[in-house]
């Protein structure tokens, strides 16, 4: 995530070409042939691209990877004090300046994300000053085409009073499959949490806080408490600690924070799972004390004490495999010291000594990602020239080329209740269907994402790709998924329009804009064709059946309605009809048979529905419903 402004009008958002030097760097070595490389190491300086403009001062602030045009290869969003920038990756290392934004003040965090559902990556971006230069916390948005653009008028404009420098977080906050925002400005405590409804468009929920703690400098989302829901970690840099807020069950509110100690001024944090034990940790980079905090999650949302590792007097951070070895490891950028820092992990949560390697002048942010397409992870770093005034990123080339990553789509189940691998029980038309998508992978690989496309028999699309359910739409793909788990894989649930009679071809990718780097996607997708087949109505009776006892009592159901309600859902969810029309009736039986007198019939009594109670079918009412 990083942040980014966005220009007033269509015009000038397309004009204003930004002034960047991108460099390479590239050792001439041999890399590793095969198994894990013992350390990181990377390849000298080169220069491949930049472009002036006259009267442009740059300040980045931010950068991040994503395959903005859908063509398989990397791009590089920077964002800086005048706007953002994309450039397109050539797939081999370099990169050509393809679009850029601006207005008279800049960004100062950018969040890409699929906002509106169609696919393609887009953009979001914080600002501290509205048009007219007042303070006020302002939110852009630009929409991307899938093939480098993003739309020049401002699809949603946000304003919020705001002070200072804002941050963004990306993640399902209410639990309902599509991407909110988290977005705090720097200067006061509070975190405004802003809902996304899966076109774009965002509203206002409820704003968290933490009032023991300083502002937030850093924030970032995730689910460490395994609800399905996404939860914030924010850092405050004044206060040296770190605030975990648990999103409850309820749309956008959040539990109160739990407060962690970190290491002397916090500046940067990122979420990984650093020990191997399927949970998500933390990381922490700590200013001013020069090292990094990490915290193991507990997958309760409470975590470990911390352990700390030395680092550097870095003020950024990213999480990825540099070694090749299945573990994350951590890169961490000196602006003062105009280096990245490289702390390679133990597969325990511990790291060994940093190597540090040289950047541009100033280096103020960095990501991870397969820039040439050789499998192995390489470094990019942003960094200010201010005395040249020209931006510059350097990337650092991985001689370790062996990815440990590769996500594989492993099946698909297309099921209205019960189903199989081989999709062998019958679908019936006008039903809710759901698919799930099973995945796999060598380590455990988090923030995935997937989409799910349809055709008819004729091959014609039955609509737009599906997202995911799962929150965020996305998962942490496991080296070994557990089936009976849900968010061990993609889940989507079919538009009614598809599962009208008749047949349908459905295709899911996973990792289908490449947002993890692997060595092949070449088994990224699985196709499946299923039937839909047309049924009569299901006609039941519910009957609350009443009796005198011996003594002549009458037995009845006190709970009746609630039983008959848990009835009607599982028949409606589990047997094969597209209609099941239920009808409630009573019936005081004056001769009772002898067994239910002698209590046989309803001993012993179902685990699920209370004892007085039977399902009614033609020819056959007096059945028990522990064996009907």
């Amino acid at each position: 995530m990083i942040g980014t402004p966005e220009g007033r009008n269509a015009r000038s958002l397309h004009a204003v070409v930004f002034a960047w030097t991108v460099m390479i760097f590239i050792f001439i070595t041999q890399g590793h042939a095969a198994g894990a490389c013992p350390t990181a190491s990377f390849q000298p300086l080169r220069t491949v691209g930049g472009q002036g403009v006259p009267g442009f001062t740059p300040n980045p602030v931010s950068i991040a990877t994503a395959d903005f045009n859908n063509d398989g290869k990397l791009d590089l969003i920077i964002a800086d004090g005048f706007g953002f920038a994309v450039f397109l990756g050539d797939g081999g290392g370099g990169f050509v300046n393809s679009f850029g934004s601006g207005t008279s003040s800049g960004p100062h965090a950018i969040a890409v994300g699929d906002f509106n559902g169609d696919g393609n990556l887009d953009v979001a971006m914080a600002f501290s000053l509205d048009f007219f230069g007042n303070d006020r916390t302002t939110i852009f948005f630009h929409f991307g085409d899938g093939r480098g653009n993003f739309t020049s008028p401002l699809s949603q404009l946000i304003e919020f009073p705001g002070r200072g420098h804002p941050i963004l977080a990306t993640g399902d906050f209410d639990g309902d499959g599509n991407l909110d925002l988290a977005v705090a400005d720097g200067v006061d405590t509070n975190i405004l949490i802003l809902t996304g409804d899966g076109t774009g468009t965002f509203t206002q929920k409820t704003s968290v806080r933490n009032a023991g703690a300083s502002a937030p400098v850093a924030m970032i989302a995730g689910d460490f408490n395994g609800d399905g829901v996404s939860d914030l970690v924010v850092a405050h840099g004044q206060s040296n600690k770190i605030s975990i807020f648990l999103a409850n069950r309820f749309p956008s509110v959040f539990d109160t924070p739990a407060t962690l100690a970190t290491g002397l001024t916090p500046a940067a944090l990122v979420a990984a799972d650093f020990n191997g034990d399927g949970l998500l940790d933390i990381a922490v980079q700590n200013a001013d004390s020069q090292n990094v905090s990490i915290f193991l999650g507990l997958g309760t949302g409470a975590f470990r004490p911390a352990a700390s590792f030395a680092s550097d007097a870095a003020t950024a951070i990213a999480v990825g495999d540099l070694n090749a070895d299945g573990v994350p490891d951590l890169a961490v950028t000196s602006p003062g010291l105009n280096r990245v820092c490289v702390l390679i992990g133990d597969g325990a949560g511990g790291f060994g000594p940093a190597a540090c390697f040289s950047t541009g002048v100033e280096p103020r942010a960095v990501t991870i990602d397969n820039f040439n397409g050789d499998g192995g992870l390489d470094i990019a770093t942003v960094n200010a020239v201010a005395q040249s005034a020209v931006a510059t990123v350097s990337v650092l080339l991985n001689n370790c080329t062996e990815a440990a990553i590769d996500v594989r789509a492993t099946g698909m189940e297309v099921t209205q209740a019960i189903q199989d691998l081989n999709n062998s029980v019958v679908l019936v038309a006008d039903r809710r269907t759901f698919v799930r998508v099973h995945v796999a992978a060598d380590t455990t690989v988090p923030n995935v994402g997937a989409r799910l496309t349809g055709v008819d028999a004729n091959g014609a699309p039955l609509g737009d790709p599906l997202r995911p359910k799962n929150v965020g739409a996305a998962i942490a793909v496991k080296s070994t998924p557990d089936r009976g788990r849900l968010d061990d894989s993609f889940f989507f649930e079919l538009p009614a329009s598809w599962t009208r009679a008749g047949a349908i071809t459905l295709q899911a990718e996973v990792n289908p804009l490449h947002t993890v780097p692997e060595a092949t996607y070449a088994n990224n997708a699985i196709r499946t064709s299923v039937r839909f087949e047309t049924t009569k109505p299901l006609r039941l009776r519910i009957v609350d059946y009443r009796f005198r006892d011996a003594g002549g009592q009458l037995q009845t159901n006190a709970h009746f309605d609630r039983d008959a309600n848990v009835v009607e859902s599982e028949v409606q969810r589990k047997l094969p009809f597209s209609r099941v029309l239920m009808e409630r009736t009573q019936f005081e039986d004056a001769s009772p048979p002898m067994d239910i007198l002698q209590n046989v019939c309803w001993s012993p009594p179902s685990p699920v529905f209370a004892q007085r109670i039977l399902l009614v079918v033609p020819g056959n009412w007096n059945r028990r419903h522990g064996q009907a």
